[in-house]
């Protein structure tokens, strides 16, 4: 069996400390309407009803 240096172990912490902070990230309105297989109206719709909670609102520059 091979064990990872020093260096690949800290690689490898750094690597899964990022995926993490990227799963913690809101998802955008075209990422939930993918997900959910759904059109900008329905969920439009959906958050005026309360079926989707937006949990805070944030300008992303393109």
């Amino acid at each position: 069996m091979v064990y990872p240096t020093l260096n690949e172990t800290r690689d490898i912490e750094k690597l899964i400390t990022t995926a993490e902070e990227i799963c913690k990230r809101p998802f955008t309105p075209a990422t939930v309407q993918d997900a959910l297989g759904i059109f900008s109206w329905e969920r439009i719709r959906w958050t005026r009803d309360g079926k989707l909670r937006p949990i805070r609102t944030k300008r992303i520059k393109g």
